[in-house]
């Protein structure tokens, strides 16, 4: 399928039901989903069939779309949702899936361009990222990628069986990029 947005290092595109086997081979797969990722968003094949048969994965309450690399290889995926529902607001989360693909700015990127994207499609007053404060690849992400980092909400997040702190970083219209300046043709 082809890119909605074309970055330096990365494209980001709609997911399709062709892409669910290999999706789901990546994001399902435990072992490289890290200390900080959360166990529940394994998925099942029905799960992400149904929340796709809705909306395509691309609402205005939220979805996934996928990073790829310029050869259309999935490299990792974007999930964006209301993190409160009377919030004129949206969450960002970020994943890279194989550590041979970590590390390369493809999140930074994917971040930026999608939070331009957002920014410039849909009214939204502010986008967040939580990130777990030992999680320094994702505290970098959120950072490099022009957010501000509000605070610490404190035991938020049930992860690998233990409530954990996360960091609040923010991003508001004025603090974003202009979608133009940051895709390619």
């Amino acid at each position: 399928m082809k890119p909605f947005l074309r970055g330096e290092k990365i494209n980001i595109r709609l997911m399709t039901r062709a892409d669910f086997p290999q999706y789901l081979s990546l994001s399902n797969d435990v072992s490289t989903m890290g200390e900080h990722w959360i166990l529940s968003e394994v998925r099942t094949e029905e799960s992400l069939s149904a929340k796709f048969s809705a909306d395509g994965y691309f609402g205005d309450q939220g979805g996934r779309v996928l990073i790829t690399d310029h050869s259309d290889r999935i490299v990792g995926v974007l999930i964006y949702f209301k993190p409160v529902y009377f919030w004129e607001a949206m969450e960002l989360g970020c994943r890279i899936f194989l550590p041979s693909d970590q590390g390369k700015g493809y999140a930074t990127e994917a971040v930026r361009i999608f939070a331009a994207f957002l920014f410039e499609s849909k009214r939204i007053a502010r986008l967040q990222i939580t990130a777990d404060p030992a999680n320094f690849a994702a505290n970098s992400v959120a950072k490099r990628a022009g957010f501000t980092l509000d605070g610490c909400i404190r035991q938020a997040l049930f992860c690998r069986g233990k409530m954990r702190d996360q960091n609040m970083w923010s991003l508001l219209p004025n603090e974003a990029s202009h979608l133009s300046t940051l895709i390619k043709s």
